[in-house]
């Protein structure tokens, strides 16, 4: 497994993190913070 692998699994689970509401694709502040290895209240 290389890194452009690695890349494309993190491409994936960070596409699944992605919601439309009301036609505007959103992330969670949670799921940013997991992105970023943060909690949550840093994020804000």
């Amino acid at each position: 497994m290389g890194i452009n692998d690695l890349i494309e699994i993190k491409d994936v689970e960070i596409k699944n993190m992605i919601y439309e509401i009301r036609g505007k694709q959103v992330m969670l502040v949670s799921d940013v913070a997991q992105i970023y290895n943060s909690e949550t209240k840093v994020v804000n």
